[in-house]
């Protein structure tokens, strides 16, 4: 299995993927932007394809446990010839990545169901998803607000396509990272989007719309604002590496911004094609 498209996904407990751990409802939120479908939780049927489990024992002994149950009930249809494929956080963040992930095997013993092929997460809290919380909340997309027409029409009118804008190019940023658990800063640092690279690394972006004749203001000041946050970033927490990126929500005019924010060290990059972030966040520079 190398998709989470279409499939009808079970979760149960929470999900250590990539250093992070993930609740049920961030892991069925992202199964749901990635075009599958989330089984209601506690219900088991036959028809659903996928069950990404977390904190799973080794052993399956107590059947009242509802973990348990959960895998009981897969090893039962398996065995009627109905293939439910089982993945832990590891499987889970390699269909993230639409990468092949291997379903974990069921074996009946006389002391219970042993699991074959798992990774065990980590017993204790891990620096990274320390780091996690502290970097920032999980991000969302939100609707751009409007509003009413007063004297100042026009101004207003501009600040509210300015923030359309602005709104439109986050979500479009987002749905391009749709493999990528994203995050939203939170004071003192407000930064647009960020995420995390593995453990030790960290991607802080700054997003920037345009109103007529703003290109070269609205450049300059987000360039300011991300080398701030990436430095702030740093300093709260100087086990990352952190490299900031200027998000526009177009291509700049060819004045040589690229290259002018670049030796900044600031990776620069526009809707909808987000030249040299990948989707599974890794970054090209140049």
């Amino acid at each position: 299995m190398n998709t989470l498209k279409s499939q009808f996904v079970q979760v149960t407990g929470r999900i250590h993927v990539d250093g992070v751990w993930w609740t049920q409802a961030e892991v069925k939120r992202k199964v749901r932007e990635l075009g599958g479908f989330s089984v209601p939780k506690g219900s088991r049927n036959k028809d659903q394809t996928l069950v990404i489990a977390g904190e799973l024992p080794l052993h399956v002994v107590d059947p009242k446990n509802r973990r348990s149950q959960n895998i009981v009930f897969v090893a039962k249809e398996r065995a009627l010839g109905n293939h439910i494929c089982l993945v832990d956080g590891h499987g889970f963040g390699q269909l993230l990545r639409r990468d092949r992930a291997n379903c974990i095997g069921l074996v009946e013993t006389p002391s219970g169901i042993r699991l074959s092929g798992q990774r065990p997460a980590p017993t204790s809290t891990t620096e990274a998803s320390v780091a996690e919380d502290a970097l920032g909340l999980l991000a969302k997309t939100r609707n751009s607000p409007t509003r009413r027409p007063v004297q100042l029409s026009l101004d207003l009118d501009k600040l509210d396509r300015g923030t359309q804008a602005h709104e439109t190019t986050r979500d479009l940023l987002l749905k391009h990272l749709a493999a990528v658990r994203v995050l939203e800063g939170r004071r003192p640092v407000l930064y647009d989007v960020g995420w995390r690279r593995g453990a030790r690394a960290f991607v802080v972006g700054e997003v920037k719309s345009f109103t007529s004749g703003s290109v070269v203001q609205q450049i300059r000041l987000g360039l300011g604002q991300v080398l701030e946050y990436a430095q702030r970033i740093r300093s709260q927490h100087p086990e990352l590496s952190v490299t900031p990126i200027l998000v526009l929500e177009k291509e700049p005019p060819p004045n040589g911004w690229v290259e002018v924010v670049e030796s900044a060290g600031v990776l620069l990059t526009w809707a909808p094609d987000f030249r040299g972030v990948n989707p599974d966040g890794t970054l090209d520079f140049g």
